[in-house]
């Protein structure tokens, strides 16, 4: 137990250390993403080219923190379309494994589920309202449970301000 109790303020340590960055700009955006594990989506341009991006998502009994780094670049031959790139981390707990309830007892035993997150994605930003649409793949690997998820593929619509 004292090991997930470690775990957990590491890991909430390193979410909170990526939201105070030096040199924000002003272009933030919240909304909705419907993948796998659909849920809140947030993220703040901290540099021209930097960003980061929290997702809160609700699944199987319970639910997850995702916080991730990203990279942007622009197309030079469209206006608002970029595609970007990152990594980060994720914390959650659950109920569930993906192993069936047949050979697994602890089918609804709590979870904690802490592991690492890539993300490679494109995206359009209109310039006549704040909304911009990404498209993304988000593979997962868990250092808690038996989970690895390769097959991620996320749309998700924010709202800027």
């Amino acid at each position: 137990m004292k090991a997930y109790i470690r775990i957990i303020i590491l890991t909430g340590a390193l979410f909170g250390s990526s939201f105070f960055a030096v040199g924000q700009t002003n272009e933030r955006a919240a909304g909705v993403r419907w993948a796998y594990g659909s849920g809140f989506s947030y993220r703040e341009m901290i540099t021209e080219k930097h960003a980061i991006e929290g997702i809160f998502t609700a699944r199987w009994g319970g639910v997850a923190l995702t916080g991730l780094f990203q990279r942007h670049h622009a197309f030079a031959t469209v206006d608002g379309l970029f595609w970007y790139y990152g990594g980060g981390l994720h914390m959650g707990i659950h109920r569930r494994s993906n192993i069936r309830p047949n050979d697994n007892p602890a089918w609804e035993k709590p979870m904690l589920n802490v592991g690492a997150d890539l993300i490679a994605g494109i995206g359009y930003r209109f310039d006549q309202i704040p909304i911009e649409f990404t498209l993304d793949f988000k593979p997962t690997i868990s250092f808690t449970t038996t989970e690895w998820v390769p097959e991620t593929f996320g749309l998700t619509g924010r709202w800027r301000f």
